[in-house]
This record gives structure tokens, C-alpha cells and sequence, in this order.
């Protein structure tokens, strides 16, 4: 799936500049011309997609994930920046650690 996309840096210091608020993130989207935002959003979308193949789901404890469960994770790949999107992206197939971390993050969320 190798498309080598490139996401400029404006886009990662935006989400490193928010993180870990939505609402931070919110506010800066807000604030942005219109073509920017619009960037913003086609951007976070090919990034999230570079991830794996949302048909095709990471496997985890011989789990298959559903389309919208790796949508969801790719997409929080990407929030978490730059650094935890190429970590996903070098391990390929094998999204496995990725996945753990997810499921921990999203765990203290609930709790």
C-alpha cells in the first residue's frame, strides 16, 4: 500500500499543538482560512488511509477488526502524530503493538 504520501509540517504542529484537547484542536481548525481547513481534513484522511486497508483489518488475538473499528484506529494513529504515524506505517501488516496501545488509551478513556 506503499503510496508514499508526504504530510507537511504544518499539519503535524497543528495536531502537537492541540493534543491532547479536541477542543484545543477545535479552536485552531476554527481559526484557519477555509482552503486550509479544507487541506486540513484531506490530509488527516490520507494519512489515516496510509495506515492499512480499512477492508482489510489488523488481526489481534485472532480477532479480524471491522471496516469501521481500523478506520476508527487508523484515524487515531494519526491524532496521536507524526512519530506514532510512521511507527505504524513500518510495521506494515503488523499493527499489532498499535493496536494494544489503542486499546489501552481507549480503556483510561472509559474508566
Amino acid at each position: 500500500m506503499e503510496r508514499d504520501i508526504s504530510i507537511p509540517d504544518w499539519f503535524w504542529t497543528l495536531l502537537d499543538e492541540s493534543r491532547p484537547s479536541l477542543q484545543a484542536l477545535a479552536l485552531l481548525l476554527e481559526g484557519l482560512p477555509r482552503e486550509r481547513l479544507i487541506q486540513f481534513a484531506q490530509l488527516y484522511r490520507a494519512a489515516a488511509e496510509e495506515v492499512c486497508d480499512y477492508s482489510r483489518g489488523p488481526v489481534v488475538d485472532d480477532i479480524r477488526f471491522s471496516e469501521d473499528d481500523t478506520e476508527d484506529l487508523c484515524n487515531w494513529v494519526v491524532g496521536q502524530g507524526q512519530s506514532m504515524w510512521q511507527r505504524a506505517l513500518s510495521l506494515g501488516a503488523d499493527l499489532e503493538p498499535i493496536v494494544r496501545l489503542y486499546w489501552a488509551t481507549e480503556a483510561n478513556h472509559e474508566g
